[in-house]
């Protein structure tokens, strides 16, 4: 979402937390096909919320 994951930290395939687009509890499946790598601010900012719905990534959201 941010491209922090693969960018800011050292064995970074290490830090990075895998999100479900839909989350579980919105109806979403645990498949490989629901699941992105983000960093963990990301996965703890988005939540439970839809991405594109709720929830715009960092690196899309213009300033203001």
């Amino acid at each position: 979402y941010c491209d922090a994951w693969h960018t800011k930290w050292k064995n970074n395939w290490k830090r990075s937390a895998g999100d479900h687009v839909v989350p579980l509890c919105r109806g979403g499946k645990d498949i490989v096909e629901n699941i992105v790598p983000c960093c963990k601010s990301c996965n703890s900012s988005k939540n439970s919320r839809l991405l594109y719905e709720e929830w715009l990534p960092p690196k899309e959201r213009i300033a203001v």
